[in-house]
């Protein structure tokens, strides 16, 4: 099902990271992708049979967690 992570890259001098998270749904591959400061830290991708809305939320949250992003934190409206 789903496939490729990197490990997150630190920022140095904590700054603040550009985090961008990319969601393309144009074909029968869904695929998600997370980069941090211009740099690819985790993806996914899914074939999909007839929608893509069964699968693109939980892929997002397995490319998430790939990441080490906080999940929860971005559920309940922390930083």
């Amino acid at each position: 099902p789903s496939t490729t992570t990197s490990p997150a890259t630190g920022n140095a001098g904590g700054a603040d990271r550009v985090r961008v998270l990319g969601i393309d749904t144009a074909t029968w591959r869904a695929s998600v992708g997370l980069v941090a400061d211009g740099v690819p830290v985790a993806e996914r991708h899914q074939l999909v049979r007839s929608s893509h809305a069964a699968v693109l939320l939980p892929l997002i949250e397995e490319t998430l967690r790939a990441a080490g992003v906080d999940t929860w934190a971005l559920r309940n409206g922390r930083p």
